[in-house]
């Protein structure tokens, strides 16, 4: 049935191209006619139209006749259907190139590096090791001087007498009997020290009477004296140094 309708319609095309034809030869001659009217009847060319419209029309209409008394053709077998192509596998991506190796260092230069920052932290070694000996200098400065104001402040309180020495047991001298005779009086003035014992150590005369017995029996008397020894600051007991006077007067 396809290829039948094909061949009609094909005959139709080409039937329509020479009705096409025609017409178009008939309006040339239709110009012709009438750039030649002077010696052409007028009758002549309406016939020519006619006889040839008819003569097509004739034709037209016994085409599909003819078309229409040939057999129908086979169906023509069904086209078969086009493989599916199978799906194509990705291709793996491309391998990266390798990367550029970094350029090899100078070992001149490389030497030279190290050498500086060798000398650089021997610097920075040397200059903490040289703050640091000035601090520990510094520490050790203040060390000794406060020590020197402990020992100043320690000696001075213990040359500080917080306590006077007491007098424990101190017999009046005897009265020489030839100055008794003799009606000799005076004044002995006694200069000693008193040690941390309370014992009286090196006395002396510093002012005499004016009479040698008087002056021995006042040194005699004083040696056996005995004290309770001073006290200082510290409350300590420390030895000191004094004097007396040692009267002799008749009664």
């Amino acid at each position: 049935m396809s290829r039948f309708a094909s061949e009609q319609s094909s005959l139709r095309t080409g039937l329509a191209g020479l009705v096409a034809f025609a017409l178009h030869a008939l309006v040339l001659l239709g110009f012709h006619q009438k750039s030649s009217q002077a010696t052409l009847p007028k009758s002549a060319p309406q016939s020519i139209v006619i006889d040839t419209i008819e003569l097509l029309a004739d034709d037209a209409d016994s085409a599909p006749a003819e078309a229409s008394a040939e057999p129908p053709p086979e169906p023509e077998p069904p086209e078969p259907e086009p493989p599916v192509p199978e799906p194509l596998e990705p291709e793996p991506p491309a391998p990266e190139p390798p990367a550029p190796e970094p350029p090899k260092p100078d070992p001149i230069i490389e030497q030279k590096i190290a050498d500086e920052k060798i000398a650089k932290q021997a610097e920075a070694n040397r200059k903490a090791a040289a703050k640091l000996a000035q601090r520990e200098e510094a520490q050790e400065k203040k060390k000794v001087e406060r020590a020197k104001q402990q020992a100043a402040q320690q000696a001075a309180m213990a040359k500080q007498v917080s306590r006077a020495p007491v007098s424990r047991n101190t017999p009046q001298p005897s009265y020489p009997a030839s100055a008794r005779r003799a009606g000799i009086e005076g004044v002995t003035t006694l200069a000693f020290k008193i040690d941390v014992n309370g014992k009286v150590v090196s006395p002396r005369v510093t002012r005499s009477s004016g009479n040698r017995d008087l002056d021995r029996s006042a040194l005699q008397a004083v040696s056996r004296w005995s004290y309770g020894p001073a006290i200082n600051r510290l409350g300590q007991p420390i030895a000191t140094a004094t004097s007396i006077d040692v009267i002799f007067r008749l009664r």
